[in-house]
């Protein structure tokens, strides 16, 4: 038969133990939520650095656009000098 002080060595050890496996269980959850989080944050940086390259495509197609349209322009400012 058990005395006093050693059923409550018993339910401290039980205790502890219970609280080891729920602590674990949280520890693991969150765990796997820092994963899910840093795997959607590297897809999000793969997105936004093809953004951004899409994004400098753009622009230096639009430079080159600006630039035909400022020639073309200037030629026929040339054209009509020249006609007058």
């Amino acid at each position: 038969m058990k005395t006093g002080g050693g059923r409550i060595a018993v339910m401290t050890v039980l205790g502890w133990m219970l609280a080891g496996v729920s602590t674990g269980c949280v520890s693991s959850s969150t765990y796997e939520l820092a994963k899910s989080n840093a795997t959607t944050a590297k897809q999000m940086k793969l997105q936004i650095e093809a953004l951004e390259a899409t994004l400098r495509d753009t622009r230096e197609k639009l430079e080159r656009t600006d630039q035909d349209w400022r020639e073309a322009r200037d030629e026929l400012l040339r054209v009509k000098i020249e006609r007058e």
